[in-house]
């Protein structure tokens, strides 16, 4: 009886014991994975912002005037902004002309169309020529500029009859001729007779200028045409330039 009751008791302490174990390992296996191991989705780059495009058309700086100046150095004039100035061949110089230096210039406006002509050390004074009927339109006396015996030189637009040969030998009127130039015999009357020294020229020291412009003979078809003209921009380009003239001797 009491080996019976004795592993009774052994068997019942077994079955306890077996029944409370619990492998660490099952412990282990389940763990949920911490959410730092999880990675983490990469953030969206920026957008760059678009560079505004100017639909502006850039405006082109205007040209600067330029000052032209004789290879000796006396005279000088500005051009008009975007006109240009091309040496050319001066006139033929006199047996007489002694010390002369003479120069010439071509000049063009911005689009390169022949508006005015510049001589200087020429020999071109020397006659009377009497002139009735001139008309004078615009006058004005260049600031600071005398000849080479201290008169004044005049900017002038005037015109003039025109004389010309006939089919028989004589000498006729064919029209006006109009003129904007430089002269240095005074003030001219408005209207009537006009005697100078070779119209259009102004004496220096170092020989005779000449400074036009080019004008087509046909250009005016009366006197109120060519007073019109003074109030286009051309005109008055013409006069700054002509007024620009210096003397730097």
């Amino acid at each position: 009886m009491c080996a019976l009751v004795l592993a009774s008791a052994v068997l019942l302490t077994a079955c306890g014991a077996e029944t409370s174990y619990e492998p660490a390992a099952s412990k282990s296996a389940t763990a949920t994975p911490s959410a730092s191991a999880t990675p983490s989705a990469a953030a969206p780059s920026a957008t760059p912002s678009a560079t505004p495009v100017s639909t502006e058309t850039p405006v082109p700086e205007p040209a600067a005037p330029v000052t032209v100046t004789t290879p000796n150095g006396l005279h000088s004039f500005t051009l008009p902004a975007g006109w240009s100035a091309v040496p050319t061949e001066p006139l033929p110089m006199l047996a007489h002309s002694v010390g002369l230096s003479p120069a010439a210039f071509n000049i063009l406006d911005s689009s390169g169309n022949p508006v005015a002509k510049f001589e200087s050390g020429a020999d071109l004074h020397g006659s009377v020529v009497p002139s009735p009927g001139h008309v004078v339109y615009d006058a004005q006396e260049l600031p600071g500029y005398t000849n080479k015996i201290g008169m004044p030189v005049y900017f002038q637009f005037e015109s003039r009859p025109g004389f010309g040969e006939t089919a028989s030998g004589s000498i006729a009127a064919t029209g006006r001729k109009y003129a904007v130039q430089l002269d240095d015999d005074g003030m001219p009357d408005a209207t009537g007779m006009d005697t100078g020294t070779a119209h259009g020229t102004v004496s220096m020291s170092d020989g005779d200028i000449r400074f036009e412009a080019l004008i087509d003979p046909g250009a005016f078809a009366d006197d109120a045409a060519a007073q019109a003209w003074i109030q286009t921009d051309i005109y008055q380009q013409l006069k700054a330039m002509m007024l620009s003239l210096t003397y730097n001797g």
